[in-house]
């Protein structure tokens, strides 16, 4: 893919994504500029539940560029990272005085503040309340007719998915709890 000119912003107030201080923006905007032709990028992160996600990704084609090719889309293998490096653009944290530095020039703590957005995604539940309500609604409706299979298919979920969705649902006091074999509402 070929180079981008790359703007950053972070227009918003500060989040907090741990309890060791690291705080970063409430939302990042990239937008870049394809260069020799190359198709023009936009991006932007929230922190949502606590934790970063990507929000709005675009690649659009210049009048007088190329289309848009699998190689521009390969560029991008990991949203995830690419929200955690939009996100450690701005990152502040506590120094040994308690006082927040940006942008943070040791390296002890700028990898403090990268595993605590990543922690931050990996540790929260993926799922809203909302939805987990909805995968209990679900659940509960088709109780006597392979109600996890019905979560799959109503919620479009994998089954993966499915059966962690209703794990969590339990997990948040939504369904009972149950034994295998045995299904309660």
């Amino acid at each position: 893919m070929a180079e981008r000119n790359a703007r950053w912003t972070a227009p918003g107030g500060l989040a907090r994504v741990s309890l060791g201080g690291t705080q970063v923006p409430e939302r990042v905007v990239l937008d870049g500029q394809g260069l020799k032709g190359a198709p023009d990028l936009h991006v932007e992160f929230e922190i949502r539940d606590g934790a970063p996600d990507v929000t709005t990704f675009g690649l659009a084609a210049k009048a007088s560029g190329r289309g848009i090719s699998t190689a521009d889309l390969r560029a991008f293998h990991s949203l995830d990272t690419l929200a955690y490096n939009a996100f450690m653009r701005f990152a502040t944290r506590p120094d040994e005085t308690g006082a927040s530095t940006w942008p943070i020039e040791d390296e002890r703590s700028w990898w403090a503040a990268r595993a605590d957005i990543e922690d931050a995604a990996t540790d929260r539940a993926r799922a809203s309340r909302a939805e987990l309500e909805d995968v209990a609604r679900v659940y509960r409706e088709n109780l006597h007719d392979r109600p996890t299979e019905a979560v799959q298919n109503v919620l479009g979920y994998s089954s993966r998915t499915a059966s962690r969705r209703v794990q969590q649902a339990r997990a948040a006091g939504l369904l009972p709890p149950t034994t295998r074999g045995k299904r309660r509402a």
